[in-house]
């Protein structure tokens, strides 16, 4: 997804930071300033997209989720044409199938582990029904 918002949007190279994972597309001196302003949090005050300014060129920026912590995309031109209304409606679109996808994969992750869990309590359980002596009615 982030490679074909990528080409839609004609940019050169886009970054994707979550937690402590960094996902990069291309490469040059806009895309390590982009990455540094998206790690350090620098120009992320709004959550919808919006254009940021680099030495040598132009991003937009959003936040995804419900603040900083939750991660950043951004796409990055190098000097040239600024990211148009059009881009911006676009770089909503992907922020929100992101933000969709995290959603569900944090769903599933969930539901794994709380089968997993629900597992151990069974065999947990059927060890201690072979082990513990049954009880006689009298």
């Amino acid at each position: 997804m982030l490679t074909e918002a990528r080409d839609l949007t004609n940019s050169h190279g886009a970054v994707l930071v979550r937690g402590g994972v960094v996902m990069e597309l291309g490469a040059g001196q806009e895309l390590v300033e982009l990455r540094q302003r998206l790690t350090c949090g620098k120009g992320l005050r709004r959550s919808e997209p919006h254009p940021v300014e680099l030495s040598d060129g132009s991003a937009v920026v959003a936040v995804l989720g419900e603040g900083a912590g939750q991660g950043c995309p951004g796409f990055a031109r190098r000097s040239g044409a600024r990211y148009s209304t059009g881009d911006l409606q676009l770089m909503d679109a992907v922020v929100a199938a992101i933000n969709t996808l995290m959603s569900l994969t944090d769903l599933q992750r969930r539901s794994v582990q709380r089968a997993a869990i629900d597992r151990e309590h069974q065999l947990a359980s059927n060890l201690a029904q072979a082990i513990l002596p049954t009880a006689r009615l009298s």
